[in-house]
């Protein structure tokens, strides 16, 4: 299953969804959305919304804005090793837990 992120919702990033979305279906690849910087409000967030309840594509998970990433990567680590209790990390977990449920019914 491959995954396509958005970084945040901008008309670039609905635009960077859509043709990688093109590119997996032409492929018949499977996929699933992860939503980065979820809770950033942004002139295009309902634009993006309004996109998924349409398209009805799978989204794995939605990952806010956590200060804890950028921390992180700073030292070179990934944000589960280093910040474990932190919101983005409890996000990722979800979203892991939700991804090895998946694959295990391939």
């Amino acid at each position: 299953m491959g995954l396509s992120a958005i970084k945040m919702p901008t008309p670039s990033g609905l635009h960077d969804l859509k043709r990688a979305l093109e590119m997996v279906n032409q492929f018949n690849i499977p996929f699933g959305i992860v939503i980065n910087k979820a809770d950033l409000i942004s002139a295009s967030q309902k634009q993006l919304n309004k996109y998924f309840k349409k398209a009805n594509h799978e989204i794995l998970g939605r990952i806010n804005f956590d200060l804890s990433i950028p921390e992180a990567m700073s030292y070179a680590e990934p944000v589960v090793d280093y910040a474990p209790e932190s919101v983005a990390s409890q996000a990722i977990n979800k979203i892991y837990t939700k991804l090895k449920y998946i694959l295990s019914k391939l």
